[in-house]
């Protein structure tokens, strides 16, 4: 006599509310990624507030850094963002004066940073 396995647990109660999934508990790689993630994003922010510098300004100083003259598009590309994101980034960076954008070349749209 086989035994068969158990059949799945559906995600949605019977009252139609939705329950947990299996993998998106506590003790899951998912969960404790993100939690790491949350971790040093709080510490990071806290580590910055002193330099009047967000966690997404350091991230594209941080890629400026190690590669100057960059476009907003390259910077993008390498982030792996979108470049309308970066464009309010960009901008306060700009306004702290630790961004700048410059013209090179005969192409009057693209602007390179550093």
């Amino acid at each position: 006599m086989s035994r068969q396995p158990p059949e799945p647990r559906p995600l949605v109660s019977v009252r139609g509310a939705p329950t947990a999934a299996p993998a998106l508990t506590e003790r899951s790689l998912s969960f404790l990624v993100r939690h790491a993630h949350r971790a040093f994003c709080h510490q990071a922010c806290r580590q910055l507030i002193p330099h009047d510098v967000g966690v997404a300004e350091w991230a594209v100083l941080r890629m400026l850094w190690q590669q100057e003259g960059l476009t907003q598009v390259s910077l993008a590309d390498r982030m792996r963002v979108a470049e309308s994101s970066l464009t309010s980034v960009l901008n306060n960076l700009e306004h702290k004066g630790l961004d700048g954008r410059t013209r090179r070349g005969n192409d009057r749209r693209k602007r390179h940073l550093s």
